[in-house]
């Protein structure tokens, strides 16, 4: 199952922009999809951050290198906070 964000389904083309288009056709505010966006981001980096110390400690010396590469080709770069 797939879905999109302002019509885009490459995640590594969505960003805050997309959530702010996207809330605005739902009949949201700006700010709540702001504060959904930055939760969003805050939780994933949490998240990848946390399954590599785990994976680390159970052996899997390569986690920091996929977690590298995750960061670097995932489209988390576009997970920032854009000029209004």
């Amino acid at each position: 199952m797939s879905l999109n964000i302002d019509g885009e389904y490459d995640i590594r083309n969505i960003n805050q922009k997309s959530f702010e288009n996207e809330a605005k056709k739902l009949g949201l505010g700006k700010g709540i999809a702001t504060q959904h966006f930055l939760s969003m981001v805050e939780k994933f980096e949490m998240a990848l951050e946390q399954s590599t110390y785990e994976l680390e400690e159970q052996g899997y010396g390569v986690a920091v290198d996929i977690q590298k590469q995750i960061l670097k080709k995932a489209g988390i770069h576009n997970f920032k906070l854009t000029n209004s």
